[in-house]
């Protein structure tokens, strides 16, 4: 269990992408003391893409039980969330902006990234990005058309993932 002088990059700093490390562990770490959630958001522009990655799912984590631990690094995130191209980040973001309170402005770019990411390679940033783009067009009325038209898309055009996923938000929209 980490310690409040341990390094949190230090704790999720590791050579394989293929594990989440100790993430589950920082980001109780940063639930107990919420003023570390910077580092995790400063962990995300950190040269080593697995500590990227770590860092990112720790904070979505922190963001799912406490979005208000994270909302004071919105605008920090949204600039990484535009410059980052490693989709295990950029998945997380998407996970993590939809949990946010967003100013108009902010909404607004986050459905521009969103649609960027439906362009993504990975499968898991397109489903992520189709369902914050969901989240975003129940609280912005002028995205509703355009989101539920891409949903719709996406139950005969996408991946088996993005096609569940589709399936469940148009049940969400009709039930």
């Amino acid at each position: 269990m980490p310690t409040r002088r341990s390094s949190l990059a230090a704790l999720l700093a590791g050579p394989d992408r293929r594990s989440i490390g100790r993430a589950n562990a920082v980001a109780a770490a940063v639930l107990r003391s919420p003023r570390r959630a910077g580092e995790l958001v400063r962990a995300l522009s950190g040269d080593d893409p697995a500590l990227r990655m770590r860092a990112a799912d720790a904070l979505e984590k922190v963001c799912r039980e406490a979005p208000g631990v994270v909302q004071p690094h919105v605008t920090a995130l949204l600039r990484l969330a535009h410059g980052t191209s490693q989709p295990e980040v950029q998945w997380h973001l998407a996970q993590l902006l939809r949990q946010l309170v967003l100013r108009l402005r902010q909404q607004r770019a986050v459905a521009v990234l969103m649609r960027a990411y439906l362009q993504s390679s990975s499968a898991i940033v397109r489903t992520e990005a189709l369902t914050t783009l969901a989240a975003l067009a129940t609280v912005e009325p002028r995205l509703k058309g355009s989101v539920r038209r891409e949903v719709r898309r996406r139950l005969t055009a996408g991946t088996p993932a993005e096609r569940a996923r589709a399936r469940k938000l148009v049940a969400a929209w009709d039930g």
